[in-house]
């Protein structure tokens, strides 16, 4: 039971299990019947401070005797109200929804957390993949909707990327085979067993306008159009890979191989098409002999001398052979050579002859035969070459010495600057002459007008030749 107190006087009232006694200013207040108004039974008695009530007097400043701290301030999530600092407070969201609360929700549920702050956990959205709120479907979700529901022939009805709208643009018109190309038709030729380029959408007749399932476009044919869908009916179209030979084909074998047959361009296969086919060693697309390939695509095992001249150490740091086999390398690269290149040089207890591409013929670089066979190269005293070793990487004619190390059989000579590390004028490296066919163009000794070319401070050519492939 409640009753009025004047204004004036002094109330006292329960308040969160707490007596409060406080001077009235209102002309009446209403004090909760069962509130004792004498704040007895240890809960002592509360004094008004600025209309506020700090705490509880009695006598020992320790508070009520429910052992709350009336100096924190109470926490009004919970009572109801929309209090300043909260989002909601139980079913009190005032005037939020999901779609208020953040732009991206299209409908849902919102509700409060214990916390007085908004729980969107039961909004929707676009893309969330089910037809909810405001949306008229998902990308997975038509509603149960398709063309034909939509009032087209056929086709596949999409949703639009905001979820509001059906996305018709792959549906078939309604009025398919009217004559008329329409909006979601790819052709509408009616009932006419041939179309105009403008009942096709601008393709061709032949079907040289669309890309066919290989890659590139159809070769020739006829197009068509499907009656029944207003879709391009390409069954007549013919392209490479379709396995019959038809238009300037040479072949067809149903594949875009090119090492089988017929390569991916429908014709036989043939030795410079780049392709390594059946029979070929190698294609490096040209007829061209001495670089490696010759005009049959087999291997061609090309001797070169080197352009430029090297120092004794070929300027290796001590590498000896290893060092001329890289300027070797480097040099057939540089001319685009099919292969591994070797230098023509000997040291102790390693022979050139060992290294040579045993049983094979060498040529030049312009395409002229050396030797039929290897091993004519050393035949001793007996030895003579077809072709001068005297054309560089790059086809220039090159004239001087070569270091070689190497005698008229192929064998180390024992004099090679102290395997090719050495490069001054007091010890010697043995030299050949590109000019020669002989066996002196392995292993010579230079007349006195050039008597420094043995020495090791000079420098000279290398013969290179391709190692043998496996």
């Amino acid at each position: 039971m409640s009753h009025d107190i004047l204004a004036g006087s002094t109330a006292r009232t329960w308040r969160h299990n707490r007596c409060i006694t406080a001077s009235l200013l209102a002309t009446s207040v209403i004090v909760l019947a069962g509130c004792r108004n004498d704040c007895s039974e240890g809960q002592g008695a509360y004094s008004a401070n600025n209309g506020a009530f700090p705490g509880c007097e009695d006598g020992s400043g320790s508070g009520d005797s429910s052992g709350a701290n009336p100096s924190e301030p109470m926490n009004p999530c919970g009572n109801g109200a929309l209090d300043p600092g909260e989002d909601c407070d139980g079913t009190l969201l005032g005037d939020k929804t999901c779609t208020r609360a953040d732009s991206k929700y299209t409908g849902g549920e919102l509700s409060c957390t214990d916390s007085c702050t908004l729980d969107t956990s039961q909004c929707t959205w676009c893309g969330d993949g089910i037809t909810n709120g405001n949306e008229s479907c998902e990308s997975n979700d038509l509603a149960g909707q398709d063309c034909v529901s939509q009032g087209f022939a056929g086709g596949t009805l999409k949703c639009s990327a905001d979820c509001t709208a059906f996305d018709a643009s792959s549906c078939v018109s309604a009025v398919c085979s009217n004559g008329v190309r329409e909006t979601g038709e790819q052709c509408d030729c009616g009932q006419s067993m041939i179309c105009t380029v403008a009942q096709l959408g601008g393709a061709m007749l032949d079907c040289t306008s669309l890309q066919a399932p290989a890659g590139g476009n159809y070769s020739g044919g006829l197009l068509k159009c499907d009656s029944m869908s207003c879709t391009y009916d390409v069954s007549a179209c013919e392209y490479c890979g379709d396995g019959v030979p038809n238009g300037g084909e040479a072949c067809d074998d149903g594949n875009m191989m090119n090492t089988d047959m017929c390569t991916s361009a429908c014709e036989l296969p043939v030795c410079g098409d780049t392709f390594v086919q059946a029979g070929e060693q190698c294609d490096d697309g040209n007829l061209e002999k001495g670089d490696g390939c010759d005009d049959g695509c087999k291997h061609e095992y090309v001797m070169f001398v080197t352009a430029g001249e090297h120092p004794a150490d070929f300027g290796k740091g001590g590498e000896g052979i290893a060092g001329a086999d890289k300027i070797c390398a480097a040099a057939a690269g540089s001319a685009g050579l099919l292969g591994t290149y070797l230098a023509w040089v000997s040291s102790d207890g390693k022979d050139a002859k060992d290294r040579l591409p045993a049983g094979k013929p060498l040529v030049r670089r312009d395409g002229a035969t050396i030797v039929a066979n290897s091993s004519d190269l050393v035949e001793g005293d007996t030895t003579m070459l077809m072709n001068k070793i005297n054309v560089s990487e790059a086809k220039g004619s090159v004239t001087g010495y070569a270091w070689t190390g190497t005698s008229k059989t192929g064998t180390s000579t024992g004099v090679n600057c102290v395997g090719w590390t050495y490069n001054m004028d007091d010890e010697g490296g043995n030299v050949g002459s590109p000019g020669l066919a002989d066996k002196k163009w392995t292993s010579i000794t230079p007349p006195v007008n050039d008597a420094g070319k043995g020495l090791c401070n000079a420098t000279n050519h290398l013969y290179c030749f391709r190692q043998l492939e496996p």
